[in-house]
C-alpha cells in the first residue's frame, strides 16, 4: 500500500513496489537528508551500484529511456527529488507520452506538496495509456488512477475520487487499497452501506488491515449498528494494538 493523506494507511502494495521500487510520498525534510546521504555517499551499496549502472548506460546512449526511468525510480526510493524530476524530464524530451515519466514525475510533484502538478501529470499519463493495447497490464496507470484519487479524496472531491477509484479498481479489482480508498470517500460522503462493502472487500484482501476495520467501525457507527461498530474496533486493535484512534472510538462506545 502507499502512503497518502491517509496516514494510517498500510505501505504494502506488491505489483508497484516490485516494478516501480518507489515511495510515494516524501517530505520536505526526508529530502533534504537524503540529499544530504547522498552527498556524504551514504547511500545503501546496492543502490549505488543500480545508480551507477544506470548512469553508464545513460552515458553510452542519453536517449536511453529504460535506464532513466530506473535510475529516476531509484532516486525516488532515495528521496532524491530533484535528480529524479531531471531524468524524467529528459525522458519527456524524447518521448512527450512516455507513461512512465509522466506517473513518477506526478509523484515527484506531489510528494513536495504540488499536488496541482501532480494532477495534470496524472492526467495526462491515464490519457495516454487508456489509448494503449494493453492498457489492463500497465501498473503505471494503476497508480497513477489511484495517486489522482487520493489527491481528490484530501481535496474533499469525493465523486471525482470515487469516479476515478472505481476506474482504478476495475482494471485491478483485488486492490486492497483501492476498496479502502472507496470506502473512505463513500464513509465521508455519507453513504456508509456502499463504504461497508468496500471496507469489507478491502478485508476480503488483506485480513489484517486495521484501518479498514476502523473504517468499517466508523460506517457502522455512522449507521446506528453499535455492536458491529464495536466489533469492528476491536478487531482494528487485534492486528493493531496501539491504534489509538480505535481506542477512543472504542471506550466511546462502551
Amino acid at each position: 500500500m502507499r502512503l497518502s493523506d491517509l496516514s494510517n494507511e498500510q505501505l504494502n502494495k506488491a505489483t508497484w513496489i516490485v516494478v516501480a521500487l518507489i515511495v510515494i510520498t516524501l517530505s520536505a525534510a526526508g529530502g533534504y537528508f537524503a540529499y544530504k546521504n547522498y552527498l556524504t555517499g551514504n547511500i545503501p551499496p546496492l543502490i549505488q551500484k543500480e545508480m551507477d549502472k544506470a548512469k553508464q548506460d545513460i552515458a553510452k546512449d542519453p536517449k536511453n529511456v529504460e535506464a532513466r526511468i530506473k535510475l529516476a525510480n531509484l532516486y525516488i526510493g532515495e528521496n532524491m527529488n530533484s535528480e529524479a524530476k531531471l531524468e524524467l524530464e529528459q525522458v519527456l524530451k524524447i518521448n512527450k507520452n512516455h507513461i512512465a515519466a509522466l506517473t513518477l514525475l506526478g509523484t515527484v510533484y506531489e510528494s513536495t506538496g504540488q499536488d496541482n502538478q501532480a494532477v495534470t501529470y496524472y492526467k495526462k499519463a491515464i490519457a495516454v495509456a487508456e489509448k494503449t493495447e494493453f492498457k489492463a497490464l500497465n501498473i503505471y496507470l494503476y497508480e497513477a488512477y489511484y495517486r489522482l484519487g487520493s489527491i481528490y479524496l484530501k481535496q474533499k472531491a469525493y465523486d471525482k475520487a470515487i469516479e476515478v477509484l472505481k476506474k482504478d479498481s476495475s482494471l485491478n479489482p483485488m486492490d486492497s487499497d483501492l476498496h479502502y480508498q472507496l470506502g473512505q470517500a463513500y464513509l465521508k460522503k455519507g453513504d456508509a452501506d456502499t463504504a461497508i462493502l468496500e471496507f469489507s472487500d478491502a478485508l476480503k484482501y488483506v485480513p489484517n488491515y486495521a484501518e479498514a476495520y476502523f473504517g468499517l467501525g466508523q460506517a457502522y457507527e455512522k449507521k446506528g449498528d453499535k455492536p458491529k461498530a464495536i466489533e469492528a474496533y476491536q478487531n482494528a486493535l487485534k492486528y493493531k494494538s496501539d491504534y489509538e484512534d480505535a481506542k477512543k472510538a472504542l471506550e466511546k462506545l462502551k
